[in-house]
C-alpha cells in the first residue's frame, strides 16, 4: 500500500514538473535596419521581456503541431457575421466579422461591420484548408488588443462553391476584392493583415503583387513556408506530414466534389497520396496549367517578395516541422527594406502554446506589438513598382 502511494505521488510530481517547469527561448530578430529602427528596437525589447516559456510537456514539436486548431470556440459575448461576396467569374467568397454582442447571419448584410468605429481591422487569412472556426482564439485576441478582427474564407472553404474551381494558392483576386470593397466602406481605418501557414504564403503573394498600393497597412506572417515550389513540389515536406495535409485537401475536395466535377478527375483525386499529386489535380490542371511547374511560377509567394512595399514581420520557428528552417530566407531579410523576421528555437507550426489554454498563443503578443510599433512609428511606403506599373513600362 505505502508503494502504491508513493508510486502514485511520485506520478504526479512528474506530471506536475512536466506541466510547470518552462523552457526559455529568446526569439532572434533579423532586419535590415537592425536596432537603428524603433519598430525593430521595440519589438526586441518586448520580445526580451517576454521571451516564449512553455511548458516542458509542451516543447516537442509535434505537441504543438497538433494543438493547433483544437479550441475553435468564441468568448460568449463574441459573435461572428458573415459578409459574402460575388467574384467576377461567378465565384463565392466570404468575410466574417468577429464582434462583440451580434448574432450570426450566415446571409450577410450590406452594413457588416458599419457599428465599429474602425481605427485598425485586422484581417485574418487562415491555413490551407480552414474554414474559420480555427483562428477564432486569434479574432478574440485580437478584440482584446483593440482590432477589429475579419476572417477571409476562400471559394469552397465553408462557403458555397458556385465555380467548378477552388483559389489557386498565391491567387490574389478574389482577396483584392474583398479588401478593396472593405476600404471603400471604412475609407478612414487602419487595414492591417495576419495570414497563418498557407494564409501567410497568400498575404506575401498580395504584398508582392500589389507592392505600395496594397490597402493593407502592414502584415504578419505566421509559420511561413515562403517558397512553395520546394515545400511542396521539390520534397522540403516530409512525411507525415505531407501525407495528412494531402489527406486534409482530399477532404476539402469532398466537400465540394459536386460543384467540382467538371473539372476533376474522382478517380484520379482517389488516387492521390501526397500533396504534389493532389496539386496537379485538384489546382494546377483545373486552373489551365500544364504541370505543377507552370502552376507555381504564378502561385509561389515568392515570387514577387522584393516588391514588397509595407512592413512585414515573420514568425518562424527553428524546430517547425512543415514549413522546415531551410525555408527561411536569411539574407532576405537581411536586404529587404520592409521585411522582419523573428526567429525562436521552439513553436513548432503555429504553435507557439506555452500551457494547456490553447485560446492564447506567444505569437499572438508578437503580432500585436509589432502593428502597434509599426503604426505608431507608420514607417513609410517604399516606391515600389507594382506588376501593372512595369507592364506599363515595357510597353511604353
Amino acid at each position: 500500500m505505502v508503494m502504491w502511494l508513493w508510486t502514485v505521488a511520485g506520478t504526479l510530481a512528474a506530471a506536475a514538473t512536466a506541466l510547470l517547469w518552462r523552457r526559455t527561448d529568446v526569439p532572434l530578430l533579423v532586419s535590415r535596419l537592425g536596432k537603428g529602427c524603433p519598430v525593430h528596437r521595440g519589438l526586441d525589447e518586448f520580445v526580451r521581456s517576454r521571451p516564449f516559456r512553455p511548458s516542458w510537456l509542451l516543447s516537442p514539436s509535434i505537441v504543438q503541431v497538433l494543438l493547433f486548431g483544437k479550441w475553435q470556440s468564441l468568448p460568449s459575448h463574441l459573435k461572428v457575421r458573415r459578409e459574402t461576396f460575388g467574384t467576377p467569374d461567378g465565384g463565392t467568397v466570404a468575410l466574417d466579422w468577429v464582434e462583440a454582442g451580434r448574432a450570426m447571419d450566415p446571409a450577410g448584410a450590406e452594413d457588416v461591420g458599419q457599428a465599429f468605429a474602425t481605427e485598425r481591422i485586422l484581417v485574418i487569412l487562415p491555413t490551407l484548408t480552414s474554414s474559420g472556426p480555427e483562428v477564432y482564439p486569434l479574432a478574440a485576441e485580437a478584440v482584446a488588443a483593440g482590432y477589429r478582427p475579419v476572417i477571409f474564407l476562400k471559394r469552397g472553404h465553408g462557403v458555397p462553391l458556385t465555380t467548378p474551381r477552388l483559389q489557386g494558392f498565391g491567387e490574389i483576386d478574389d482577396l483584392s476584392l474583398c479588401l478593396n470593397e472593405v476600404r471603400r466602406r471604412h475609407p478612414d481605418a487602419l487595414l492591417l493583415g495576419i495570414g497563418l501557414s498557407a494564409g501567410s504564403g497568400l498575404l506575401a503573394s498580395y504584398f508582392g503583387c500589389t507592392g505600395s498600393e496594397s490597402v493593407l497597412e502592414a502584415g504578419v506572417m505566421v509559420s511561413p513556408g515562403y517558397d512553395a515550389r520546394k515545400l511542396f513540389l521539390d520534397g522540403d515536406l516530409k512525411w507525415p506530414f505531407d501525407q495528412a495535409l494531402a489527406a486534409s485537401l482530399k477532404q476539402l475536395y469532398q466537400a465540394n466534389q459536386t460543384e467540382l466535377e467538371p473539372v476533376v478527375c474522382p478517380r484520379r483525386m482517389s488516387q492521390c497520396s501526397t500533396v504534389r499529386e493532389v496539386d496537379l489535380v485538384l489546382y494546377a490542371e483545373p486552373h489551365g496549367h500544364k504541370d505543377l511547374d507552370a502552376y507555381w511560377n504564378v502561385n509561389n509567394p515568392m515570387r514577387e517578395f522584393h516588391r514588397v512595399a509595407k512592413p512585414v514581420l515573420s514568425i518562424n520557428a527553428l524546430d517547425d516541422p512543415v514549413c522546415v528552417s531551410s525555408q527561411i530566407p536569411w539574407d532576405q531579410f537581411r536586404q529587404h527594406p520592409m521585411g522582419m523576421l523573428c526567429a525562436t528555437q521552439l513553436g513548432s507550426h503555429v504553435g507557439w502554446f506555452e500551457s494547456l489554454d490553447l485560446r492564447t498563443s506567444w505569437y499572438h503578443a508578437v503580432a500585436f506589438k509589432y502593428l502597434d510599433l509599426v503604426l505608431q512609428h507608420k514607417q513609410p511606403t517604399q516606391p515600389v513598382a507594382t506588376r501593372t506599373q512595369d507592364a506599363e513600362q515595357e510597353n511604353a
